[in-house]
Formats: C-alpha cells, sequence, structure tokens
C-alpha cells in the first residue's frame, strides 16, 4: 500500500493566510516541508481520504492524476476536509478525458446534504459521473482492493466524524485526522478483529501546546494513544507513526520534532511518500 501526504496542516495551513507568528513567518522564509496545505492523502493513486480546497494545489505540484481517482474516503464535513465545490468540476463542460469516469464518494449524511449545499441542480449534472454512499460504523467495505472500515471517533459535537482503517492483503494502515484520542469502542474493534497496523497517522493539531479543546489532539494525547494501542496490542517496534493535520499553533518545528522524536512519532509533510 502506497500513501501519499498531500496536506498536512490544520484548517488555516502553514503559513495561516492572515497570522505572522514566528511560525508562519519561519514558514514563509523556509518554505519546503514547513509549508503545510490542507488535509488530504492519496492511497495507491486511486483512492483519497478528504478533499480539500487546497486539491488544485496538490494535483499541481505533487504530480498525480486526480481523474484516475476513483473513490472518495471523507472524514466529515468541515471545509478544509471536504470542499464539493470543486467536486462539481467534473461536469462535461470541465472534465475531458478522465481515467475514471465514475468517482465514488463516501461520508456520513452530513457530507451528502453537503453536496445539496451547493446546489442540487448543479449537482444533478455531476452524479451522472458521481455516486454517493453513506457510511454506517464499523461497516467495511471494499475500493480499488483495499478494504475499508469507518470507525467512529471524538471530534465534533452535532457530526458523527470518522477514522479509516484501510487493509491490503497482510498490510494495514489506520488513519486518524481531526480526532481526540479515539473512544474505547475503537481500540475494542481493533483488538476483537485483531488488527496488526503496518502505519498509524495521527492529528497532531496542537502539537506541543497542550490542547484542552476537545476534537483534536496533541503531542500529550499523541503518547496516550500510542501507548493505548501498544496496550492492546494492534501495534508492534515495527510500527511507523506519522504526525498530521499540523497547526502553527504546534509550536516551533524543531522542538516539535524533537518532542514527537520521544514517542515515536514523525512528522509528515507536504508530499511525503511510504509504503507499507
Amino acid at each position: 500500500m502506497k500513501i501519499k501526504f498531500l496536506g498536512t496542516g490544520g484548517s488555516e495551513a502553514v503559513p495561516a493566510l492572515f497570522c505572522r507568528c514566528e511560525v508562519c513567518e519561519r514558514a514563509r522564509r523556509n518554505k519546503g516541508k514547513e509549508i503545510r496545505s490542507r488535509a488530504s492523502t492519496l492511497i495507491d493513486g486511486k483512492v483519497m481520504i478528504d478533499f480539500s480546497p487546497d486539491t488544485f494545489y496538490h494535483t499541481t505540484y505533487m504530480d498525480f492524476d486526480l481523474t484516475a481517482v476513483s473513490s472518495l474516503l471523507i472524514t466529515h464535513s468541515h471545509s478544509d476536509h471536504f470542499y464539493p465545490e470543486d467536486i462539481l468540476m467534473r461536469t462535461s463542460y470541465a472534465s475531458f478525458n478522465r481515467t475514471e469516469d465514475i468517482l465514488h464518494v463516501y461520508g456520513n449524511s452530513e457530507i451528502m446534504k453537503g453536496f445539496e449545499r451547493v446546489g442540487y441542480e448543479k449537482m444533478k449534472i455531476v452524479t451522472k459521473n458521481t455516486s454517493l454512499h453513506t457510511l454506517a460504523n464499523e461497516e467495511s467495505f471494499v475500493v480499488e482492493g483495499i478494504t475499508v472500515t469507518p470507525l467512529e471517533t471524538i471530534h465534533m459535537l452535532n457530526e458523527k466524524c470518522c477514522i479509516y482503517l484501510l487493509q491490503k492483503g497482510e498490510k494495514s494502515y489506520l488513519h486518524v485526522s481531526d480526532s481526540d484520542v479515539p473512544p474505547e469502542s475503537v481500540f475494542e474493534y481493533l483488538k476483537n478483529k485483531k488488527v496488526y497496523l503496518n502505519a498509524v497517522s495521527m492529528d497532531c493539531t496542537y502539537g506541543i501546546m497542550e490542547n484542552n479543546f476537545g476534537g483534536h489532539m496533541d503531542i500529550r494525547k499523541n503518547t496516550i494513544f500510542i501507548q493505548r494501542l501498544k496496550e492492546i496490542g494492534v501495534v508492534e517496534e515495527k510500527t511507523k507513526f506519522y504526525a498530521i493535520h499540523i497547526s502553527h499553533v504546534a509550536g516551533d518545528v524543531d522542538e516539535l520534532r524533537k518532542a514527537a522524536g520521544k514517542i515515536g512519532l514523525e512528522l509528515a509533510y507536504d508530499g511525503m511518500e511510504i509504503e507499507i
């Protein structure tokens, strides 16, 4: 399974549009790995987790064919993860010679409402080549040879948000974006299904800043999360852990990298590719 982190920033990205904090100013100077666009991850060049407002930038500078993507897995309806306006670009007017004719979009009921929000009449044009699927918690399905299981997590009070377990052959990847330490039901599912995780990416929005707001994690909560995975026996020494959804409030990048390294957590960056 090939995993490419397209966007590893929070909702405001790094550098944030209207910010001149030290983290944002440093990112503007250094560019490279310190630039973080909004959240999206590409699996095997065919499956995307979340569809951000920076998708145009991703396709332009990260060398992948968006028309070859057959499935979108949406975690929740926040606009930095789900930007349906750009999915409207699959109309016959704006989209020629696609590699994949049908785009399957998976998400909760709010994702379906999101398409209605951008205009149902417009969506009637798009639905000729777009198929919408409402998810059920812990109900697996298969896309591109990958078994996908949505697991409900803690993020928004008024919406059932999810994280995704992806399994292909003997390889397993857990994608945990925009989430507090997951609820016990997630750990129970992984333990009962005897899942062995080869890689885990996890929300690190607040970094070295202690987070008391809920719905996201910091290094302290990342530590709790990793320890819990170890306790239930679904990770081993070879498991790789990656920090994603990193905000400009996460702190100095060098200090953050050092703190993350102490718990075996690597900072993902835009364009980073791994294979498990």
